[in-house]
């Protein structure tokens, strides 16, 4: 055995004896061991829970911002008046009764947005002016939804339009027996349970069924039943046929104003043709300037007020109203 080889043995054996001096590490008592997997399970469900916390935490702010937008897009939505997003249709210009819109009741004034639905009560009238110009008009118990103010829905009871000289040939009736178009006209539209009827006091109206197209002018009343049946009747232009549009017209601001232009409206809202007994009158007319309020005078009665206090009168006779000299008739 070389020097080098003695050297190393005995290095080996001095580090042998320093190990079996060294104290070996016992294993933990089972008790421990137990106490120890139950603090770290206790602390991994801890950990677990506070995830979890927080997750709702997140999804609970989540789905309150959604409400927040949810409830400022509604409060903001196309259906409610006032808001620069949304597109007016109508104007309300005149109620009598209970008339609703969305279920809350119309107020004077209010802008109306594309499609809302407006229902009268068997008590209730409205009068709107439609964004174009047209003064429309609905009877008791009836219910129309504005599409636009070129498209109306009528689904129950009974409707008036007037375009007023409006360019108005696109505006479309909408009812279950067909579409009415307008083309420049004073008219009525009405629904029964078996039948759709219009009424032409100015102008021409189209009405559409399918292929089938059937046109009515002025003095001519036009009856579709369901069945298919059409049946047309001569009607006048004033009187019984129109008279629930006079309790709803739109009210005339007489304050300032000429004579001749309260002739005018009048002549136009009762369906009297108008005529001076001679051009001297109808200069007046144009020169003598009115004051006060018409409130609660629908136009057939605010005429002969009007006149009388201008110190004219009038006659009434087929469908003509004269205007004359001198003091009431």
């Amino acid at each position: 055995m070389t020097r080098e080889k003695r050297r190393a043995g005995a290095g080996q054996d001095q580090i042998a004896r320093l190990l079996r001096a060294v104290p070996q590490p016992e294993e933990a008592p089972s008790e421990v061991r137990q106490r120890v997997h139950r603090a770290v399970r206790e602390e991994w469900r801890g950990l677990l829970r506070h995830r979890r916390r927080r997750r709702w935490q997140l999804t609970l702010a989540a789905a309150a911002l959604a409400l927040a937008i949810v409830g400022v897009w509604i409060a903001s939505g196309p259906w409610r008046p006032g808001t620069a997003s949304s597109t007016v249709v109508a104007t309300v210009e005149a109620m009598s009764g209970s008339v609703a819109v969305a279920g809350e009741a119309l107020r004077f004034g209010e802008e109306l947005m594309a499609d809302a639905v407006v229902a009268t009560t068997p008590s209730g009238r409205a009068a709107l002016r439609l964004a174009g110009g047209q003064s429309l008009r609905l009877d008791v118990d009836s219910r129309v939804r504005l599409s636009s103010d070129r498209e109306l829905h009528l689904e129950r009871g009974a409707l008036y339009l007037d375009s007023a000289g409006v360019d108005a040939d696109e505006l479309a009736v909408h009812t279950g027996f067909g579409v009415v178009r307008n083309l420049g006209t004073q008219f009525e539209v009405r629904l029964a349970q078996d039948a759709l009827r219009v009424r032409v006091r100015e102008g021409r109206v189209r009405v559409e069924q399918g292929r089938r197209r059937l046109e009515a002018g002025v003095g001519d009343e036009l009856v579709l039943a369901r069945d298919g049946a059409v049946r047309r009747a001569a009607i006048a232009l004033h009187g019984a046929p129109w008279s629930w549009n006079l309790e709803i017209a739109p009210r005339f601001d007489l304050e300032g104003r000429k004579l001749r232009e309260f002739l005018d409206w009048a002549s136009r809202e009762t369906g009297w043709r108008l005529e001076y007994a001679d051009p001297g009158l109808e200069r007046r007319a144009r020169e003598i300037t009115l004051h006060g309020d018409l409130r609660g005078l629908t136009p057939d009665v605010a005429l002969p007020v009007i006149l009388q206090s201008s110190g004219l009168s009038h006659q009434r006779t087929d469908g003509v109203v004269r205007i004359e000299e001198g003091g009431v008739r």
